[in-house]
């Protein structure tokens, strides 16, 4: 984060686009979580306060919105929903590389569209061919672990990032699978389970056993 010319570059970290708060990538869902970001942010920093934070940002919240909402005009779909912060390449523009890559995804994926994930990425073609061919890599080729293994470690590991796009992705492809409530229920009581064990551990700085142990199940 940088502090040139006072309190401008902190500040340009937080902006209002569509109804939301945004700052370091992180969505902020009211006016009372902002001002308690603000105070974070401000108490972390040399000379800048928090009324001085919030000044700016009241006072410049209507420009930084409409520049956000204008940047992301392109990426929406025809009902209006805002499907991604950079334009995606829609099926009736895509062209040559990108056309080719769109058709295979459909046909791999047994689907009559192509996902936004993948139209955001055909910004860059050659960015969508390499991550289109390492996933079928990783994904579809068969080895030690079973497609259903794979999808349950795509699905804890959007959770635990948390990835709304791919959480919904991986939540139907279980269920596709044969997961039912009682069985991704489990699942997210893992999750639970060890993330809190995982920050415990973190916070203690405990260190690797001299001995191999082998989970926490009987």
């Amino acid at each position: 984060m940088r502090r040139d010319n006072g309190d401008r570059h902190v500040l340009g970290t937080i902006c209002r686009c569509n109804g939301r708060w945004y700052a370091l990538g992180t969505v902020v869902p009211n006016l009372q979580a902002r001002d308690e970001l603000v105070r974070s942010v401000a108490g972390q920093l040399e000379n800048v306060n928090y009324s001085t934070l919030l000044r700016w940002g009241n006072s410049n919240e209507n420009s930084r919105e409409d520049t956000c909402m204008n940047n992301s005009e392109s990426s929406k779909e025809d009902n209006g929903e805002e499907v991604a912060f950079v334009k995606v390449v829609e099926e009736s523009e895509a062209t040559g590389k990108v056309l080719d890559i769109y058709e295979d995804i459909k046909k791999t994926l047994g689907i009559d569209f192509v996902p936004n994930m993948y139209k955001a990425m055909a910004n860059k073609p050659e960015f969508l061919e390499t991550s289109w061919n390492k996933i079928q890599a990783i994904m579809t080729n068969q080895g030690t672990l079973d497609s259903n293994t794979k999808d349950i470690i795509a699905l804890t590991v959007s959770i635990m990032s948390g990835c709304d796009y791919c959480i919904g992705v991986y939540t139907e492809t279980v269920k596709n699978n044969g997961l039912d409530d009682e069985a991704l229920t489990e699942l997210y009581s893992v999750v639970d389970a060890y993330s809190g064990l995982n920050r415990l551990n973190i916070a203690w700085g405990v260190k690797a056993d001299s001995k191999p142990w082998y989970g926490c199940g009987a």
